[in-house]
């Protein structure tokens, strides 16, 4: 009996040291808990701050695409849920920087992108002259708000700069001896591409020229004698695009693409052509997007 008392003693101070120690470990355990839960949070914090910014720039380049001179920015847009971001929209030349700073909670993150918005490079109405025209031989003559390509005409007619890359030219034709026409975009020394439009043959061509070699990129059966006829050329890096009279109806993708150069008007046999509208469209461009 007198020795059940120390071992009692002992195993009540072993109890209360394990009970400790379990009131120890599990107060880790919460902290421990708790960092994990806020560093989830933060982490869920940071990917949807990010995802707002980027959201936020992508909601000002549809801004932009639907109206190039957009300037204005915006504050307090919720792109996400729970999410709050401001633009701001700086010029840099013939550039702009698209800032996008958003946040979640406590947490922010920012988004750029360089872009180079939609302009107007060329427009003849011909209202008056043709004088942006070279046309080699004689003088541009215009007549009753037509730009005439006579029979004198030798070869091709161009304007525009050799150094225009990616853009879209419009052209607004007549072809009162029902013959047909060529459209040239990314006119240089080495070569360009050539839309030929012919009723005699009864097809419309897409055409590389380079080299002196020619070479068939795309065709379509047609023959439209419709006046006036509506032709738009996209050339966007390596993809070109033909569209008559509003439909879509030549595409190609070139592997080595001729990559700048004027535009240029070519009369079917030198026949008599009379052009009503020519415009010349930069295409909106995002040339850098990134995280500052």
């Amino acid at each position: 009996m007198g020795r059940t008392r120390p071992l009692s003693g002992y195993a009540l101070m072993m109890a209360i040291a394990l009970i400790g120690t379990l009131f120890v470990l599990g107060l880790a355990l919460v902290q421990f808990m708790t960092a994990q839960r806020s560093l989830l949070r933060k982490a869920e914090d940071t990917a949807l701050a990010r995802e707002a910014s980027r959201a936020g720039v992508e909601f000002a380049l549809a801004q932009l695409r639907g109206d190039p001179g957009w300037r204005d920015g915006f504050s307090g847009l919720q792109a996400l849920p729970g999410t709050l971001g401001n633009l701001t929209v700086q010029e840099q030349g013939s550039q702009l920087k698209l800032l996008c700073q958003a946040r979640a909670n406590q947490t922010t993150a920012a988004y750029a992108a360089l872009v180079r918005p939609a302009s107007v490079l060329m427009h003849n109405d011909f209202s008056r002259t043709a004088s942006e025209w070279y046309q080699p031989g004689s003088l541009p003559v215009v007549l009753l708000g037509f730009y005439l390509l006579n029979l004198s005409l030798e070869g091709e007619v161009a304007a525009g700069d050799p150094l225009w890359t990616d853009y879209e030219a419009e052209f607004e034709v007549l072809l009162p001896q029902a013959t047909g026409i060529g459209l040239v975009v990314r006119e240089s020394p080495v070569g360009d591409y050539l839309v030929d439009y012919s009723l005699l043959r009864g097809s419309l061509q897409l055409i590389k020229e380079y080299n002196g070699s020619r070479t068939v990129l795309s065709e379509i059966r047609r023959r439209d004698l419709q006046l006036p006829h509506n032709f738009k050329i996209r050339a966007d890096r390596a993809d070109l695009t033909v569209s008559l009279d509003g439909e879509k109806v030549l595409s190609y993708r070139d592997a080595e693409p001729l990559k700048n150069g004027r535009i240029a008007i070519r009369p079917l046999l030198n026949l008599v052509t009379l052009v009503d509208e020519v415009t010349v469209r930069q295409i909106f461009q995002v040339t850098a997007q990134w995280r500052p």
